[in-house]
């Protein structure tokens, strides 16, 4: 299926929804064939979670390997992604393919552009799990691939009637001042500090430049050159937008605004666990091996007792206090609160870069007429060969 758009033209324009599916499914007997793979960032998203990332670890035998009550039961998951190019918000679940495998899940998949964080997860997500159930009841490819066009058309009703993301700042109590407070994070919010020492710990590559600073282009490069990190925090609140649009908020007060942030959230029988699963990078099979991981394998930061002091203890303290008192801006997780020229030249680098590796069409096509030429030569040298012995046209 042809790329429609691009990474630096996918920032424009009015809000959209685009909608893919991949993994196992009954109607198919292997993968699903590309269904909705129509930006550049559902390809990668597809690669990055699916391909390499699920089927890495699958494939290392990772989860298979681990006692039965420190792992899942299987794929109940629900994500949401922020990328410079746009919000991308997804379910996975075990499902099977016709032939009766069952180890990779089937997954849907939704960017949206131009539209905030709460258009995802009220007006894509409900929708998204009505047609995880349709998915389930169909038995046939073609019946599914009816059901994703029909919700495509809902959804992009829906987008065009939608209130763009705003740019501004948001006010009121901050999600550092809710998450410091929540009874759930323990006394004097010692679980957010465990948290964020970890988070500043880990994810130091990964943060704005400094009061001193280093410069647009240092910030770039951490951006793409670094591993991505992982971390398991405290679900703190009831509903998936609350508790993953309050992580993401404190997350970009330190963030680069560049930096895709995964945020993924476990179930079983569609009852949400404790915990919220964060990635920021480009997430490897390293990375999303704790996606089937128990609590009891793996407890979220604000478990860990932590020594926190000197320096590093201060810094957080600093961190927590600027938040709690509104001097960090949060956003709205589908704004990239980022100059637009900055982010052009970042999202069309990443485009040259594909081109220049030999990510298009160009190479390919000379290949295949290369190879076309060599046969019809082939075939030329064979008849001269099959009439020269009959002196035909010898004259």
């Amino acid at each position: 299926m042809a790329v429609r758009f691009d990474s630096a033209s996918s920032i424009d324009g009015p809000p959209e929804v685009w909608l893919a599916a991949f993994g196992k499914h009954p109607g198919w007997n292997d993968h699903i064939d590309d269904q909705g793979l129509e930006t550049e960032l559902l390809v990668r998203a597809k690669r990055m979670l699916y391909s390499e990332g699920i089927g890495g670890v699958i494939n290392a035998g990772t989860w298979d390997a681990m006692p039965e009550d420190e792992r899942l039961p299987g794929f109940d998951h629900t994500f949401v992604w922020r990328n410079a190019e746009g919000l991308l918000i997804g379910r996975m679940w075990s499902s099977s393919d016709g032939k009766g495998r069952k180890k990779y899940p089937m997954v849907l998949c939704a960017q949206t552009r131009s539209l905030p964080l709460s258009f995802a997860c009220r007006r894509v997500l409900p929708r998204l799990h009505r047609l995880e159930q349709d998915c389930k009841d169909a038995t046939e490819s073609y019946k599914v691939i009816s059901l994703l066009d029909e919700a495509r058309r809902e959804l992009n009703t829906l987008a065009r009637d939608a209130v763009r993301v705003s740019p501004e700042v948001i006010g009121g109590t901050t999600a550092m001042k809710r998450l410091h407070d929540a009874d759930m994070l323990g006394p004097d919010g010692v679980g957010l500090r465990r948290t964020l020492y970890q988070f500043s710990r880990d994810f130091g590559a990964y943060l704005q430049p400094d009061a001193r600073g280093k410069g647009e282009s240092g910030s770039r490069s951490r951006s793409i050159d670094v591993r991505p990190q992982h971390i398991r925090v405290e679900r703190v609140f009831e509903e998936f937008e609350e508790a993953a649009e309050s992580w993401m908020r404190v997350a970009y007060t330190k963030l680069d605004p560049v930096v895709p942030l995964l945020v993924i959230e476990a179930a079983i029988d569609g009852k949400a666990r404790s915990w919220l699963d964060l990635i920021a990078g480009e997430p490897t099979s390293t990375q999303l091996q704790p996606l089937m991981m128990e609590r009891s394998e793996m407890s979220p930061a604000s478990d860990v007792d932590y020594t926190i002091g000197g320096e590093q203890g201060e810094r957080v303290d600093s961190w927590i206090e600027s938040g709690s008192r509104g001097e960090l801006p949060e956003y709205d997780p589908g704004h990239v609160a980022l100059p637009r020229d900055r982010l052009v030249r970042l999202l069309g680098g990443k485009a040259k870069s594909k081109s220049a590796s030999g990510g298009g069409l160009g190479p390919k096509l000379i290949l295949i007429a290369v190879g076309v030429f060599v046969v019809i030569a082939a075939v030329l040298a064979a008849v001269v060969l099959i009439l020269l012995p009959s002196g035909e046209g010898s004259g």
